[in-house]
């Protein structure tokens, strides 16, 4: 217990030394200055702008945290040197997976409180009344970005940054669509099918925290999409845990 949490602590102590948090900061600012004028002006066929762009600006901040923490602390057998000091002291390899994705994590809770934090003080000025539904979609967003940083975890593992980054992004398009794909898995038949199946369960369902951004708290959806997320980030970092304890380092 104690291993993957000092792992994870320097992860963030990095992070935070960094400077990581304030840069991208100030690579948002340009966007919410734009987003708060174009709220302030009120031209009329929109209201409510920033409400829309908020979960859509943290999704990008959170795909800009993984991109840049992944490739500095996630464990790239071809592109970099065996972290040795973390794998001779650690309990295990799967202990050293986790420990990196739960100070990944850390760093991400962090950003998109304060993103967060931000879009609500920006829309109750705006709108003159507290957006409670932000917090579900900071949540959300959270839980998503989580998930895609344990599956580059996986892919770290087992492919390069370059081959690692594409697998990303077809999985993020695929899991955003995997009731179009179900569907047209079925078009061909039964077998096709079959076998789609059981790699769309393998798929993280993207689609299932999307569908329920900007809507007020409802504690039977926010439980089984946390029971989801985490059933999920279990089975990444076993996966993870296993090819790492089969590789020869």
């Amino acid at each position: 217990m104690k291993q993957f949490l000092t792992i994870s602590q320097l992860v963030f102590i990095k992070a935070w030394r960094s400077n990581l948090l304030p840069a991208l900061v100030l690579v948002m600012l340009p966007l919410f200055y734009a987003a708060w004028a174009f709220e302030s002006t009120n031209p009329g066929f929109q209201t409510g702008f920033l409400a829309d762009l908020s979960g859509s600006t943290m999704s990008l901040l959170a795909g800009m945290l993984i991109f840049f923490l992944g490739l500095e602390h996630f464990f790239w057998p071809a592109d970099q040197k065996t972290p040795w000091f973390f794998l001779s002291r650690a309990g295990g390899r799967s202990l050293f997976a986790t420990g990196k994705l739960v100070g990944v994590a850390g760093v991400l809770f962090a950003a998109l409180s304060v993103f967060s934090l931000v879009f609500f003080l920006m829309m109750f000025f705006s709108e003159g009344r507290w957006f409670f539904s932000l917090l579900t979609t900071t949540l959300l967003v959270f839980y998503e970005a989580t998930l895609l940083a344990a599956v580059l975890q996986l892919l770290a593992a087992i492919f390069s940054k370059l081959l690692a980054g594409g697998c990303l992004l077809v999985i993020y398009v695929a899991s955003h669509n995997l009731d179009n794909l179900r569907t047209a898995a079925g078009a061909f038949g039964s077998l096709p099918e079959g076998a789609a199946t059981v790699i769309f369960a393998l798929l993280p369902d993207l689609g299932l925290f999307r569908g329920v951004w900007y809507t007020n708290f409802s504690l039977p959806i926010m439980l089984y999409v946390t029971c989801y997320t985490c059933l999920q980030l279990a089975f990444y970092l076993a996966m993870t845990g296993i090819i790492l304890r089969r590789q020869d380092l």
